[in-house]
């Protein structure tokens, strides 16, 4: 997998870039250097990595500068060519808005242009985001990373800046977990990523089986240890239950049941809360008939001839005879009304009246009832018979509540002790396979420790190793010459972190350049801070490596960070590698032809 070319439907703002087989050169001439420091994506070579992995399908969220900016954004279309290990060349053609953005095309040429291709001749056209990343892990088929999607390891081969910070673990994967990137390094190390995986999903069980636990045992109010001291309490309490319940039954209801029963109680109840409701509407009825007697027509002649002399206007006689006669209206409307309301409200009144005496009698009847029913010492102990019952009962099912709890938290502890043994057992199949080591492990470090010792004249050791908790560590040193084989600090500074970030990179495109995987690499700025000594180094190696392994390299790079010969001279790149040209002179010298964003 390599990428063969970049380029837009606005070939005026963001011109074409086609790369080289080999290595490549992102060149930024700066006039200014306070210029780039206004902006990060002032001329662009950092942003290019934006723009590829753009390409190679990254979900974007709405921090992305095409988000933000979909002013200036929201109309491009990006095509990326990119070769695969067969020898064909795969275009993805990518919008920055609309639904079903991707398109794919399939061509045995490179260097195509199909931004004019119409949707019907692309060899799968209009896909969703997910199927896009499908079909395309499909065609590049990069077995080497298999089970795993392209997209798992390619933020190694397009390192920013930020990226350099640890040699085995990226930016991205720094608020993660273990698991998102262990398993993978391993995998492209030769060791098996289902012992690394299962381990991490194994400790994963374990964690929820403890919580399920711990939840479990503050349900129940009680820790799994008195689950039979629990089950003595449950049996105590059933024989209690039961022969309460036996007394219960053969409890005699006759003497009761011969004076009075508790239906007729309920009954005078039913009754009583009727007769209670009808009351309750009645006297809101009584409430608004009072409110509609109250209200009254009323008219001022003398304000309105008032507001005609404020107005100057003239007062029309026939206005008062009009007024009369509406006054004379109302006054018969209203003597009809007030009756038939007068009326009705007396009616209310007698009912409510004949309510409150069948009350009466009624709170009577159930005061006679309740008390015979209370006079009785056989319904009294009954009553509080049932009482006991009703308690033991809810005791005892609170007891068996508990003991049900416990029952899955002994299921938890049951998972928790298997879950130990296996963590046990992968732990030692994961130290026995470490100890083992692998082939290709052995093969990268040992192309890993050349390229240390050409660039920076130290050796350098790539090496495996468990940590405390039984999880698989990655881990580099680089040590002075000598039978001590005595630990130096080079690897701790940034400068040199940069450098074995490059090292341990071209460490696995030279393992597997014959082999489905990428062979490419994108490093930016990797040469700020560096000795012009280890620059050049560098740079033969990486051009070296690019003609005997096949592979690609591309290098952003500032003039001001250009190697220099012992008499301060540049060591400039042929026209040729140079594949886009940036500078500070303007709109034509950036990446996007555009205003900065």
């Amino acid at each position: 997998m390599k990428l063969s070319a970049l380029y837009s439907n606005q070939e005026a703002i963001f011109p074409r870039i086609n790369f080289r087989e080999g290595f490549n050169v992102i060149f930024a001439q700066i006039n200014d250097p306070e210029n780039l420091k206004k902006d990060a994506h002032n001329l662009g070579k950092t942003f290019l990595i934006d723009v590829i992995e753009f390409g190679l399908l990254k979900q974007i969220d709405k921090n992305h500068p095409f988000k933000q900016r979909e002013d200036l954004f929201g109309e491009f279309v990006f095509f990326l060519e990119i070769k695969t290990h067969r020898g064909q060349f795969v275009t993805v053609r990518r919008k920055v808005n609309g639904r079903n953005p991707v398109s794919i095309n399939i061509s045995n040429q490179s260097h195509q242009d199909f931004s004019n291709l119409p949707d019907d001749d692309w060899t799968n056209s209009n896909l969703s985001f997910t199927e896009s990343r499908e079909v395309l892990d499909s065609y590049l088929n990069l077995t080497i990373v298999r089970p795993y999607s392209y997209r798992k390891g390619v933020g190694y081969f397009l390192r920013r800046q930020r990226d350099y910070g640890d040699v085995f673990r990226l930016v991205k994967f720094a608020r993660g977990k273990d698991q998102d990137w262990k398993p993978f390094l391993a995998h492209i190390l030769g060791f098996d990523e289902n012992l690394i995986s299962k381990k991490y999903e194994l400790e994963k069980e374990l964690e929820s089986a403890r919580g399920k636990l711990r939840e479990a045992e503050a349900e129940a109010a009680t820790d799994s240890g008195e689950y039979d001291e629990l089950r003595a309490l449950i049996n105590v309490k059933s024989e209690s239950v039961e022969r309460l319940r036996e007394l219960v039954d053969s409890f005699s209801f006759k003497e009761v049941e011969n004076e009075i029963s508790e239906a007729l109680v309920n009954e005078i109840e039913e009754e009583v809360s009727s007769l209670n409701e009808r009351k309750y509407i009645l006297e809101i009825e009584i409430q608004e008939i009072n409110r509609s007697l109250s209200t009254k027509f009323e008219f001022n002649i003398d304000q309105i001839k008032k507001l005609y002399e404020e107005v100057n206007l003239v007062w029309p006689n026939a206005l008062v005879k009009e007024y009369d006669d509406l006054v004379e209206f109302n006054r018969r409307i209203s003597e009809a009304r007030t009756g038939r309301l007068t009326e009705l409200r007396e009616k209310r009144r007698l009912e409510i009246s004949s309510i409150q005496e069948q009350l009466s009698r009624l709170d009577s009847r159930r005061q006679e009832a309740l008390s015979a029913l209370r006079e009785k010492e056989t319904m009294k102990k009954y009553r509080q018979l049932q009482r006991t019952l009703i308690e033991n009962e809810r005791e005892l099912l609170e007891l068996e509540q508990k003991l049900s709890v416990l029952d899955k938290a002994s299921n938890y502890e049951k998972d928790i002790r298997e879950l130990n043994v296996q963590i046990a057992e992968i732990k030692e199949a994961i130290q026995v396979a470490v100890r083992r080591s692998t082939e290709r492990l052995n093969s990268i470090r040992r192309r890993f420790n050349s390229y240390v010792e050409t660039v920076f004249g130290v050796r350098a050791i790539l090496y495996v190793q468990i940590n405390n908790e039984g999880n698989i560590e990655f881990k580099v040193r680089t040590v002075a010459e000598g039978a001590s084989e005595k630990e130096t600090f080079e690897s701790e500074g940034t400068s040199y972190k940069k450098m074995l970030c490059a090292c341990f990179d071209l460490s696995l495109l030279s393992e597997y350049a014959n082999e489905g995987f990428y062979h490419f690499v994108y490093h930016d700025g990797i040469f700020e801070s560096l000795d012009d000594r280890k620059k050049v180094t560098l740079i033969n190696t990486i051009r070296r490596e690019c003609t005997e392994k096949n592979i690609q390299y591309i290098l952003t790079v500032m003039d001001s960070d250009m190697p220099r010969d012992p008499d301060k001279k540049e060591l400039l790149f042929t026209s040729e590698e140079i594949v886009r040209l940036l500078d500070d002179s303007g709109q034509n010298g950036r990446l996007f032809r555009m205003e900065t964003f």
